[in-house]
Formats: C-alpha cells, structure tokens, sequence
C-alpha cells in the first residue's frame, strides 16, 4: 500500500493504473470530464484509469500504487510546502541506489497520502464515516478493540454502514484498521523506536499496535509487506 514506482519530471502520461500525484511548477490545465486550470505550486491528484490531458510545462510526478485515497475525480489541491519537500524526497531517493531506498519510497509514499488526506479532508467524509475513521484511528494501539462491537453502536444499519465506509474510503473498515495497524507498524520499526532501555522487540511493537498475539502479529505483518518483521527491520 502506498508504494512510490515513480518519481521524476516524466510528466508525459495520459492514463495511469495508479494514484499519479503531480507537483505544477508552472500555471497551466488539466482537462478529463472537465477542464481544471491550476497554478504554479498546486497539487493535481489524478485517480486511477483516469483518462486526461495535462498542458505543464514544468512540474515532478509521483507515482504511488495502491494509494489509500477516496478521490474518484481530478483534484486541484493547495500546498504548503509539505507535498512539495515529500515530491523531492521521492525523487531523490527513486534514483537512488540506496539498498535502503524502496523502504523509504514506501514511507515517503505513506507520509505523501496522509498530506493529501488531511489537506481534502474538509470535502472527503460524510459526518458519520468520518466518525467511525475517527474511532478507528483512535484506537490502533488497543487489543481489546472490537471493529464489529464498535460499528453496531452507530444507528445505521450494519452492513450499510460498512458499504458507505467503503465508498468513500475506498476500503472496507476491516481493511482501513488493518492499514492504519501495519503503517503504525511500520513506523515503529523503521523509526527505530525505543522503549526506556532499548529498541522495541517484536512483542513490545505487536502491543503497541493493537496485537495481543505477538505470533499473530507478526502472520499479519510478513502477509501485509511480504517479510517478517525482523527482516524488514534490517
């Protein structure tokens, strides 16, 4: 999830089967069900299979596969710098030859999702999922958390919240905890956390991120990135 596969000034593509986010360096348009014109130092998010036009003389693409967005259209957003400093990372790194550069890229993936999402949030979530994304987030880090307890206290039907959730996260509330666990996950190993007296072992980090099972924790871990996580560690 998250993954960065590109990062450059190739800005050349008219469809794409991931999340392309693309840092303007210079005014100009985009054009897909509509046309959109943008300004030097905006941010256009172009969702998957998205076909379109892109009139940009100077500007840096990011590609990011599996993208955690629920943007469904073109969107034009503002930037603070953050976007902008998290591009030229990916950049920088994606030409790397860093034996340690693609678990970066998936970091910097991550951290370029989480801006995007915070910056459109305003218009992103109806009350209520955003309520439940809320609650979810909150509680990562607690193993005794029951997703489905959690979701029958909303006065809405089950499983219709459960489709609304997805429609407008683009996952399924199951799946977006799991997310939020193994990026927390991810951010304690590679962020090389410690605890009073040393690094975070595999039990002290499954705890922290909601697992009460370290053995389960880690199954979940090595199915979710592909490798254990001691060996994603090294």
């Amino acid at each position: 999830m998250n993954g960065i596969i590109y990062a450059g000034e190739d800005t050349a593509i008219n469809t794409s089967k991931n999340f392309e986010v693309i840092l303007a360096r210079s005014a100009g348009s985009i054009t897909s069900s509509q046309s959109i014109f943008f300004k030097a130092g905006q941010v256009i998010i172009i969702p998957p299979l998205t076909k379109f036009e892109l009139n940009l003389e100077k500007g840096l693409r990011v590609t990011v596969e599996k993208a955690l967005l629920p943007l469904k259209s073109v969107t034009v957003i503002d930037d603070d710098g953050a976007i902008a400093f998290t591009a030229g990372e990916a950049v920088k790194y994606f030409k790397s030859e860093n034996y340690k550069s693609e678990l970066v890229l998936s970091a910097l993936g991550s951290l370029l999702v989480g801006y995007i999402n915070a910056f459109t949030a305003s218009k992103k979530y109806s009350p209520v999922v955003s309520t439940v994304a809320d609650g979810i987030d909150k509680s990562l880090s607690d193993p005794t958390f029951s997703l489905d307890d959690y979701l029958k206290t909303f006065p809405l039907n089950y499983d219709y919240l459960r489709r609304l959730f997805k429609k407008e996260v683009g996952v399924s509330p199951r799946e977006y905890l799991l997310n939020g666990r193994m990026e927390l996950a991810r951010g304690i190993i590679l962020g090389e956390i410690s605890n009073r007296y040393s690094e975070y072992t595999v039990s002290q980090t499954a705890e922290a991120c909601g697992y009460s099972d370290p053995l389960y924790f880690s199954r979940v871990f090595k199915q979710y990135f592909g490798v254990s996580p001691s060996e994603y560690g090294k």
